[in-house]
C-alpha cells in the first residue's frame, strides 16, 4: 500500500519515484552510510541493538536485511576506513545502543573497526 525509498536521487530517481505508487518516504544521506543511519533513524526507533555490516561488500549486508527487519534491529553499513564511520558512530552513541553484531569475516569488517564505533 505504500512506498518507502531508500537511497538518494542517484540512487533512485526522481523519475523513478514519481512512477511510483504512494510514496511515503524517501530515506537517503549524502552516501551508503549516512543511509543506513537515515533507515535507522526512520524505522528502527527505540531499538538498543544493531547489525554492522559492509558497506563495501553487500552480500553480508543483503543477507542480514530481512532478519534485521524481522528482529526490529537496524543493519549499519561501515567502512574499512575509519573516518567513513564518523555518523554511524554518532547514531550508536546518541541512541544509547547497547549491542552491536558483526555480520561477516575480519576481512570486511575489521576487529579495530568494531572497537572505534563503540569508543
Amino acid at each position: 500500500n505504500s512506498v518507502y525509498i531508500a537511497g538518494g536521487t542517484n540512487t533512485i530517481s526522481k523519475a523513478t519515484e514519481a512512477k511510483l505508487p504512494r510514496v511515503e518516504e524517501r530515506m537517503a544521506g549524502k552516501d551508503r552510510y549516512e543511509t543506513s543511519v537515515a533507515i535507522a533513524r526512520s524505522k528502527f526507533r527505540g531499538s538498543k541493538e544493531a547489525f554492522i555490516a559492509s558497506g563495501e561488500e553487500f552480500a553480508d549486508a543483503l543477507v542480514i536485511s530481512p532478519i534485521s527487519g524481522k528482529h526490529n534491529k537496524p543493519t549499519l553499513l561501515v567502512s574499512r576506513n575509519k573516518n567513513n564511520n564518523v555518523v554511524v558512530k554518532n547514531y550508536i552513541k546518541n541512541t544509547g545502543i547497547t549491542k552491536i553484531t558483526a555480520i561477516g569475516g575480519e576481512k570486511y569488517i575489521p576487529s579495530s573497526i568494531l572497537e572505534s564505533l563503540i569508543k
